[in-house]
């Protein structure tokens, strides 16, 4: 999922956090408000400079 996120980015911000992103999405949460946030921000970044998404997903089967 990651690699697929930091594909429609010029610069990666998903991988660097990818143990975060687990916790998140199989558990209840990351017990840290200022990793929740971040995470949150990504987010938002992600869908402001990705949508939408690119026909040619670059090097997103890489990992």
């Amino acid at each position: 999922m990651v690699v697929f996120l930091d594909s429609q980015l010029d610069q990666p911000r998903f991988a660097n956090n990818h143990p975060q992103w687990q916790q998140v999405l199989y558990t209840s949460g990351v017990n840290n408000k200022e990793t929740n946030q971040a995470l949150v921000e990504d987010c938002l970044y992600w869908v402001e400079k990705a949508l939408p998404p690119k026909r040619k997903y670059r090097n997103w089967k890489q990992s």
